[in-house]
Formats: C-alpha cells, structure tokens, sequence
C-alpha cells in the first residue's frame, strides 16, 4: 500500500481506507505523500483533520479497521503521523481543510484595534460572540511582492494547521481562518481576550498574583514542547493575550518535519 495507489476517480470512502492503510502500515508516509495526485489532495486533507478531530477511533470505527489498528502504534504516535503527513500535504498544495474556514465572521468597527509589522488586529463576531480577527498585510505590487505573500500564505497555513490540533487550558483557541472579510487579505481568529495582554491587565490589577500567572504560562509552553512534533512559541512577549487562565497565543513554530 502506497500513496500511488491513490486516484482522483477513487470514492470518498476508497480514498479514505487507503489514506488510513498509508498511515497505518507505510513508514513515515509524509516523506512520499505528495504522490498523490492533487486532485485527490483536497479529500485526503480531510481525511487527515477528520481523523485528528474525531480522535483517530471514531473514524476508524465508521471504516470498520479498528482490529487492524489494534496491532498498531499508540493513538499519541499515530497522531504525530497525521500531524506530519496533513503539514506536508497542505504546504505542497495550498489547501486547508474545509473545517478551518468560518464563514459567518462580522468586522466590528471601521478601524483596527491594534497592529503590528504584519498584520492588524480587528475586533469581529461570530454567532454573538466577539471573536479577534488577526488580518495579514499584503504587498504585491510586484513579482518581490507576490512571492513574498505566496511565502506568508504558506508560513499562515502551516500555523493554521499546527493550531487548529491544540488543546490546552493555556494555550488560545484556534477558531479557524476567513479568505472573504477582507479580501485578498488572509484572516486568523481566535477567541477575543477582554482582559487585553499581560503587560496592560496587570497595569489594571497590580496586586494579582504575578507567580501564579508565570506558572500558567509555563504550564503552556510545557505542553508545546511535549508534543510529537515538537512545537516552540518563537515569540512571547508581554504584550500577548491574557485571560483568566493565561493563555499562551501569538506566533506558533512548529518544529521542521524531517524528510
């Protein structure tokens, strides 16, 4: 079994037990899994982001290999190789999984609440609820320009996907990406912290108990470096979200997946 046997004109559910198959009995099927034929990239992305949502079991219940499975590695080994083999896929192929995208994101405001070098920061909605809506600059006025937003569009992708697999009382939700608000720029969300970043909410409350907020960033950090591939935050700064717990936010680098 090999990512070859893949083709476009395969069902849904052909390519989703020979994606499984690949995971399960290939060694290191992210080295050779741009074999696939881009047209069947797209099911295959899914494929991957369904299996790291539904915790791997679930979905190999509906494809009845769980008892082929049960030989296997452990879930936490086969994720890292679902986490790998997705990284490769969507940096090859410019495609995020159709889950990543919210499309019922408001802008709040006419102007943004804060920015940086790269991007400004926007307050918006979803469903009621206020959400932080980070939108990347562009500058493409020429061919510099566009390889240099073709280069960040694929560096914001990989950051999605990393993200998006996160869970932790003290690392920030991963709400999902948005292509339409403000087109042609690209747009990160994530949950709105009304207590601002650390540096400002401490300003605020001078007597909280700054240890106690050490201990919880460490807590984050910790997590992210535990992972299989291992992730390092490339950025914290005081002037990164807080919230009751502090949250870990801001710049995700996950480590490079060795080929």
């Amino acid at each position: 079994m090999s990512w070859h046997t893949i083709s476009p004109y395969h069902t849904t559910w052909l390519i989703t037990k020979k994606t499984l198959q690949c995971l399960q009995f290939f060694y290191a099927p992210w080295r050779d899994i741009t074999a696939i034929p881009r047209e069947a990239s797209r099911t295959v992305i899914e494929v991957l982001q369904k299996v790291l949502f539904w915790l791997l079991s679930q979905l190999l219940r509906i494809f009845t290999l769980a008892q082929e499975l049960d030989s296997g590695p452990s879930s936490q080994q086969y994720r890292s190789t679902c986490i790998k083999c997705l990284r490769v896929l969507v940096r090859h192929r410019d495609m995020l999984p159709s889950s990543f995208f919210c499309r019922n994101v408001r802008r709040v405001g006419t102007h943004p609440v804060s920015g940086g070098g790269f991007a400004d920061i926007w307050k918006g909605s979803i469903a009621g609820k206020t959400v932080c809506v980070k939108v990347l600059r562009f500058f493409s006025a020429n061919a510099t320009g566009q390889n240099l937003v073709k280069v960040t569009l694929k560096d914001c992708f990989q950051e999605a996907v990393v993200w998006k697999q996160l869970k932790h009382p003290n690392v920030l939700p991963f709400l999902g990406v948005n292509q339409d608000l403000f087109a042609p720029s690209f747009c990160l969300i994530s949950p709105w912290m009304e207590n601002g970043n650390i540096i400002y909410f401490l300003s605020k409350h001078p007597t909280h108990n700054r240890l106690q907020c050490l201990l919880e960033i460490a807590e984050g950090l910790k997590y992210l470096h535990e992972l299989d591939p291992q992730i390092t935050h490339a950025d914290v700064r005081g002037v990164r979200s807080a919230h009751f717990p502090f949250l870990i936010s801001g710049l995700i680098t996950p480590r490079p997946i060795s080929l």
